[in-house]
């Protein structure tokens, strides 16, 4: 992860703040697919940093679900995720848009987008992981605990870091804070609707303490050349 100094004082990022860096919160239903909504998001984010808004590029989710093998629990091997997109290239939300089911898509010269590779990381501490999301949001895999689906308000913490045999879950990472009695948070998006969270985002409880224990087991992320771009406008922005 990056150890650039000036970013060791953070306390407080969020890309909601500039304008076309997160897109729309979507709604997973019963279908694994978490990990392409997010993987996408984060992307589209990378890319879009520093774009002005008529030149935003929008990715397909539906491409990655129809075509990236998957496991009993959906994407069980990140890599193979890398490997696909290597190969074939990211199709524009336009050639193959959101439907949930598997479903072909019609290709005629598709648009495609390549990247470099996906950067994964298996041991997280949370003071590196601000730094990486100061320069872009990324994947962040969570287990799944029961009580994450009625999380409404306030700082989810999990009664226990154990994860047993829990299943997990991919959230996109646009950011972290602190509130007013000291908590520190990360903010991330989810796919479960507008419903959960508030508005389809969540704060959730993040380490201030080099070493200690993440929340998140792995952190994924695309990687380009020449990207991120500078930043450019810090007007809010919610879709």
């Amino acid at each position: 992860m990056p150890r650039n100094k000036k970013f060791l004082d953070h306390t407080r990022w969020d890309w909601r703040n500039y304008a076309g860096v997160i897109s729309n919160v979507l709604a997973q239903g019963n279908h694994l697919i978490c990990w392409a909504i997010a993987f996408i998001r984060a992307t589209e984010a990378l890319f879009n940093i520093g774009r002005r808004l008529e030149q935003q590029r929008s990715f397909s989710i539906q491409h990655l679900v129809n075509n990236v093998p998957l496991g009993k629990f959906g994407l069980e091997n990140t890599q193979t995720l890398g490997d696909f997109i290597q190969q074939n290239g990211l199709v524009d939300e336009a050639e193959c848009s959101y439907r949930l089911v598997n479903e072909t898509c019609v290709h005629v010269d598709p648009i495609t987008e390549t990247i470099d590779g996906v950067a994964i990381i298996n041991t997280v501490d949370d003071v590196d992981l601000a730094r990486l999301v100061v320069r872009h949001p990324v994947v962040g895999v969570l287990p799944l605990w029961d009580d994450l689906d009625y999380h409404r308000g306030g700082i989810y913490n999990p009664g226990s870091l154990e994860h047993g045999n829990l299943q997990y879950h991919a959230v996109l990472i646009v950011g972290f804070d602190v509130d007013d009695f000291g908590n520190y948070y990360w903010i991330i998006q989810n796919s479960w609707g507008r419903r959960w969270g508030v508005e389809g985002f969540g704060m959730i409880h993040r380490e201030r303490i080099r070493g200690r224990r993440s929340l998140f087991t792995r952190v994924f992320y695309a990687e380009k050349n020449g990207y991120h771009r500078k930043k450019r406008s810090r007007r809010r922005f919610v879709c």
